[in-house]
């Protein structure tokens, strides 16, 4: 059974803990630094106002221009506050990745503030987050974090409440009974109705698994406190659990209390209750009660998706706005760095006038020594050229490969089958791309000898195991081919006998070469195992020989059966 998480504390003392960190800002004296302060205070006190009138998308884009300046001010506590709202309305508007990332970005900051406020925030803001993405014990973890700080009791009581609720979410209910049972014997709670009928509240949805009956009697303990205060938004909740708890047993008693919550959540104007009623409602009822519910919840449910959609539009749109104010800002401040840069230049010209006579006499003497020992120079420039080239293709189709292979081997046990067949994976991969680059790299002998230079790339692959045979390799004028077929004609080749040694299990290769009309053909078979086409993926070796072929316009064909060897045919034209 899952239950839905109820951040009661969490939202109870939102607000307080706003109040207390606004609080922390102190008079500075009247200088400019001062004007930049009093606005920050005016754009922090705006983003208040708006946030506690739930006007969220105004607030984000206030306390955005805050943290700005309170950059600029290195103002740590402004700075830490700001994000925390921010994370907070990302949070609301249920963009937990955005408010996590926010959220997230305030912890380097956390460290210079002693008071432990701050960071209790972050903290559960960062626990809710993770709790709505599903990663329990990371949610965990930060209310962990937030529990060990040096805080009032209200803010631990509160952090029991949410590690409680993880708890529920993950099916944990013995953990989550023994937080809650502890908290209903705290003096905070039971002189506070509302807290203590809503862990009340939970603890039936506990038992509700193991024990129904215990947990009908939390039902009706929280139901007595919430008729008795006339709280009418707890009794929507109350209303739907029991309901939930008679479903199987009493189907008539389940519609009862679904009917009473979908009247107060009709009351009270608050969709997802109504929601959270109609699915009740849908469970108990049948026949023509059965549509006329569903096609309510249909309804509806499209309207919020709607609203959700609009308000979520208006928001990106604050963010967006946002983002291109802090790109305009950081604009102007490059201007006024430019221009202070420009001044400085100025003072110095003379002083370069004096530089530049000397700096002439210098470069007339490197250039005099360039001259002397150009060729070494661009001997050495080649040589270092290559490196670089190589350098790069090491670094940007190995690099990845190899520390993900690292990361495997670290965290994965090579004792199993599947993690050692993975790591040998990696290694031919790893393996195979080391061998391309060391093939694109070789020299080529494109000039008359290019004929005997291939028929000797290709004897290599002759063994004791492989007998490769040729025919008419010679009946081709390769004068008439240019390098680059030549080139492209060779790294082809070279990459079927590879993948014939390395996969195919043949004993016998033939190549045969064809000049026509307008066009070269080669044509290659082998008597090996074949290959699966559809297991042919963008790394594959025949891949590249095609993407090979389509630069010189040629093209690759092949065919295979299974067991029964490979083929292969290369064309490209002459001219």
């Amino acid at each position: 059974m899952r239950v839905a998480p109820i951040f009661f504390l969490y939202l109870l003392f939102i607000s307080q803990l706003l109040l207390s960190c606004n609080g922390d800002s102190e008079k500075l004296p009247v200088s400019n630094e001062a004007v930049a302060s009093k606005e920050l205070l005016a754009l922090i006190q705006i983003g208040d106002s708006l946030y506690d009138s739930q006007k969220f998308d105004s607030s984000y884009y206030y306390f955005t221009k805050a943290k700005s300046i309170a950059l600029n001010e290195k103002n740590i506590k402004k700075i830490v506050y700001c994000i925390f709202n921010m994370a907070d309305i990302n949070q609301k508007q249920g963009d937990y990745i955005s408010s996590e990332s926010a959220a997230t970005e305030a912890l380097p900051y956390l460290k210079e503030i002693k008071n432990p406020n701050y960071a209790w925030n972050i903290y559960v803001i960062l626990g809710v987050n993770y709790l709505h993405k599903y990663d329990y014990n990371k949610s965990l973890l930060y209310y962990e974090k937030a529990y060990q700080l040096k805080t009032d009791k209200l803010r631990k009581l509160n952090t029991q409440n949410n590690k409680a609720v993880v708890y529920m979410e993950q099916g944990s209910y013995d953990s989550a009974i023994e937080i809650f049972d502890y908290l209903c014997v705290q003096n905070e709670i039971q002189t506070d109705p509302e807290s203590y009928a809503r862990i009340l509240n939970n603890l039936g949805l506990c038992h509700e698994a193991n024990d129904p009956k215990k947990a009908l009697s939390y039902y009706r303990r929280c139901f007595n406190i919430y008729k008795s205060t006339n709280n009418e938004w707890g009794l929507i909740g109350n209303y739907v659990n029991q309901s939930k708890h008679f479903q199987k047993t009493n189907r008539k008693l389940s519609k009862h209390y679904a009917s009473k919550a979908y009247e107060l959540a009709t009351k009270w104007n608050s969709s997802n209750d109504r929601m959270n009623a109609l699915i009740a409602l849908i469970h108990s009822s049948t026949g023509t009660d059965l549509k006329k519910y569903s096609l309510k919840y249909v309804a509806l449910n499209d309207s919020i998706t709607k609203q959700k959609q609009i308000a979520k539009n208006q928001f990106a749109k604050v963010k967006y706005d946002s983002s291109l104010a802090k790109r305009e800002n950081e604009i102007l401040k490059s201007q006024k760095i430019t221009a202070q840069l420009e001044l400085e230049q100025e003072k110095y010209k003379k002083l370069l006038s004096y530089l530049l006579i000397t700096l002439v006499l210098i470069i007339s003497i490197v250039i005099y020594y360039y001259l002397l020992y150009r060729s070494k120079i661009e001997k050495s420039k080649a040589i270092y050229k290559s490196e670089t080239r190589i350098s790069k293709k090491l670094h940007d189709e190995l690099a990845n490969e190899i520390y993900q292979t690292i990361t495997m081997v670290e965290s994965k046990n090579l004792a199993y089958k599947e993690n050692k067949e993975e790591l040998l994976n990696n290694l031919d991969i790893i393996y195979s791309q080391i061998r391309n680059i060391s093939y694109q790299n070789r020299i080529i002998n494109t000039d008359e000898t290019f004929a005997e230079f291939l028929k000797q790339m290709i004897n290599t692959y002759n063994s004791s195991a492989i007998q490769i045979i040729m025919k008419d390799l010679n009946v081709i004028n390769w004068n008439n081919i240019s390098a680059a077929q030549k080139i492209t004609v060779y790294r082809v080749l070279q990459e079927l006998l590879v993948n014939m040694k390395k996969h195919s299990q043949s004993s016998f290769v033939v190549i045969s070469f064809t000049s026509l009309a307008t066009e070269i053909q080669i044509d290659y078979s082998d008597n090996g195992i074949g290959i699966n086409p559809e297991k042919i993926s963008s790394k594959n070796g025949l891949k590249n020989a095609e993407n090979r072929l389509k630069s010189i316009k040629g093209s690759l064909s092949y065919s295979s059966i299974l067991d029964k060897g490979f083929k292969a045919s290369i064309t490209f034209p002459t001219t």
